[in-house]
């Protein structure tokens, strides 16, 4: 069931799920950085009675702020706090940059002119990532740190 926090007029105070205690929450306030940091410290503040007003100006954000970590504390617990990644995500896992790199590497020893065909099919090839372009495969050289010219690699003509 999903809960949201509760506002009125007659009652400010601000439902929390008892997902954690106050000093262990506490204690997650120590390891965290911000903004993390700052959101479990408005929870904790919501849990001690405080009101959407003064824990926003506590925090230093306005009350729609409070009233949005309070709305995902409640519906997933700390996790849900964390700020979720933006923007596209990578093409190649990150797990797997390593391996592109040495690829990269690999062709640029071979001595010969490497196009961007090239590159598309060897990251194909070596990482079964299938690739929509050889600007993409330009794109991935750049975002390894390499330049579009190292060794012998060349653009096609």
């Amino acid at each position: 069931m999903m809960y949201m926090p509760r506002f009125s007029p007659e009652n400010p105070d601000m439902y929390i799920e008892p997902y954690h205690t106050i000093s262990h929450l506490k204690q997650l306030l120590t390891k965290a950085e911000d903004p993390l940091r700052t959101r479990i410290r408005g929870i904790i503040l919501a849990k001690l009675g405080g009101t959407r007003s003064s824990i926003a100006e506590e925090c230093g954000v306005c009350e729609h702020t409070v009233y949005g970590w309070i709305r995902k504390y409640n519906n997933g617990s700390i996790d849900a706090l964390h700020d979720k990644p933006s923007g596209r995500p990578p093409i190649v896992p990150p797990e797997a940059r390593s391996k592109l790199i040495t690829t990269f590497q690999k062709l640029a020893a071979s001595g010969e002119q490497i196009t961007a065909s090239d590159v598309k099919n060897a990251i194909e090839r070596d990482l079964g990532v299938e690739m929509k372009s050889e600007e993409t495969a330009r794109s991935l050289i750049r975002d390894c740190g390499f330049g579009w010219k190292f060794s012998k690699l060349k653009h096609q003509r």
